[in-house]
């Protein structure tokens, strides 16, 4: 800068700031001295080669940004559908901060953020990736997410403060490398759409029968859900289902026909829909057959003895 000190060197960058703050004009400045024409100097470079300068002033907001495009099944908590985001800005970030809530800035039940590990935590590194997990059994219908981000950029701003006294002079200060940096996007998720339907007929006739019982067992075949009743239709719809293995087992079936007591392996993904068919034999008639055993009798006609 062709200065001789810090004090020429602070006030040539204060007046530089200056006339970009308050519009002044270099030809209103006049140097004293030695001192002040190495200040003035200096003054003239900073803001000449500001001027010439490429550079853009570097923003303080982050990007964020998810790495897949929908909601899958979490492979580590079965339970959950999660999402990947990445955070980025156009300079180095400190660690970030992350919170979720509804469009209203309410917390939503049962979400949560964790690393890649499903680990829980808030603040992030600043090339961590971070997670959402929505619980499946509260994906009742569409919502709207906020995903905010808090964070330190390195901006090396240059800060202006208004002096609370109007007669005393305000002041432009360097005194942080890093400044608060935010970010937020909104995300959706969609209503679990996974769905069991079971369908009872006749075998023979396609005739739907209603009030057949069922059971539906997990993959460890657990009862989960049980008294499960065709309608009038000879249909039972499960909904909302988390994504995985379960079986069918038919319980009760309506007079005159056979109950099917092989459990029904079922594998269902995420908003997949499967029907399953489960066709009843009638009772056949028993057929009842007559045996004669047929014995040989001897009669024998015994006479009454008299006496003599």
């Amino acid at each position: 800068m062709g200065v001789a000190n810090k004090e020429e060197a602070f006030t040539a960058t204060k007046q530089a700031v200056y006339t970009y703050i308050h519009g002044n004009q270099l030809s209103d400045y006049e140097a004293i001295g030695d001192a002040g024409i190495r200040t003035l100097n200096a003054l003239y470079k900073i803001v000449n080669d500001a001027n010439n300068s490429s550079e853009i002033q570097i923003s303080n907001k982050v990007d964020i940004k998810p790495i897949q495009e929908t909601w899958e099944q979490d492979d580590i908590e079965l339970n959950y559908v999660s999402k990947k985001y990445k955070v980025s800005a156009n300079t180095t970030i400190d660690k970030y901060k992350v919170k979720v809530t509804d469009e209203n800035n309410q917390a939503i039940e049962g979400i949560k953020i964790t690393d890649e590990n499903n680990t829980e935590k808030e603040e992030f590194e600043a090339n961590e990736t971070f997670k959402i997990l929505v619980p499946i059994k509260n994906m009742i219908e569409d919502r709207i997410i906020k995903i905010d981000i808090e964070t330190k950029i390195e901006t090396k701003p240059i800060l202006y403060g208004r002096a609370n006294n109007s007669n005393l002079q305000d002041y432009a200060l360097t005194a942080s490398t890093y400044e608060d940096g935010t970010g937020n996007i909104q995300d959706k998720y969609n209503k679990n759409e996974t769905k069991l339907i079971i369908v009872k007929q006749d075998e023979n006739t396609q005739e739907k029968l209603q009030g057949v019982e069922f059971q539906l067992l997990d993959e460890n075949k657990n009862v989960i859900y049980t008294n499960l009743q065709t309608d009038s239709n000879g249909v039972i719809e499960i909904e909302n289902l988390i994504p995985g293995k379960y079986y069918i087992k038919e319980t009760r079936t309506i007079s005159g026909y056979e109950i099917h007591e092989d459990l029904i392996e079922v594998d269902i993904s995420l908003n997949e829909e499967i029907t399953v068919t489960v066709n009843n034999n009638k009772n056949e008639e028993p057929k009842i057959e007559k045996a004669i055993d047929e014995k040989q009798f001897t009669s024998k006609k015994i006479l009454p003895v008299t006496g003599m």
